[in-house]
């Protein structure tokens, strides 16, 4: 009976393992995240053009279905990093997006579907907390082998003020009027370790 329930064991403990892989990767101080915005008046960018962190990215990949699934998610990015290539657009950016109540916008990547990194497109799920508030986006990412432990993942993706409660900032008694809508572009650069 003993000997049963021990190759009862062995077989569940080998089926588990056997679906489920883990992996990490790193995120290179590479990484960027770009934001395009446009007024009546003129488009601008804002660019975080590095990645000061040393976040890590642990997944769960089912073979079967060629899904990741991540257990550690976080990519932590401080509002000030970002640069608008004009002091005043940069602090009204800032100010918009509330960065002395909360400093930190964070991405969390959900899942990549199908994940095959010879694939040129990955759909992914992502949450992006801005101002407090969090909202579920799905993010089409072009793949690009840089070499044999690093990928690059670029994403782009429109989000809108009102999606995280925030109002567009307008200037000189609203004659200067940011549009709602932001384009905002992931450029992930990955390490596997």
């Amino acid at each position: 009976m003993k000997a049963k329930i021990y190759l009862l064991s062995c077989v569940s403990l080998f089926t588990f393992t056997s679906f489920v892989e883990r992996g990490k990767w790193l995120i290179q101080s590479e990484s960027r995240l770009t934001i395009y915005g446009t007024s009546n008046v003129s488009d601008f960018v804002c660019r975080m053009d590095s990645y000061a962190s040393r976040d890590t990215l642990e997944y769960n990949r089912d073979p079967k279905s060629s899904e990741l699934t991540f257990i550690k998610n976080r990519m932590t990015i401080p509002i000030r990093n970002f640069d608008c290539g004009n002091n005043q657009i940069t602090k009204d950016f800032r100010q918009t997006l509330q960065v002395d109540k909360h400093p930190h916008l964070y991405v969390r990547f959900i899942s990549l579907q199908n994940f095959v990194a010879s694939q040129p497109t990955v759909q992914g799920f992502i949450n992006i907390t801005l101002a407090g508030k969090t909202t579920r986006y799905v993010v089409v990412y072009e793949v690009k082998r840089i070499n044999a432990k690093t990928i690059k993942l670029v994403g782009k993706q429109f989000v809108n003020f009102s999606d995280f409660n925030l109002e567009p900032p307008q200037k000189m008694f609203g004659l200067i009027q940011v549009a709602e809508q932001l384009n905002v572009e992931f450029d992930l650069f990955l390490k596997e370790v």
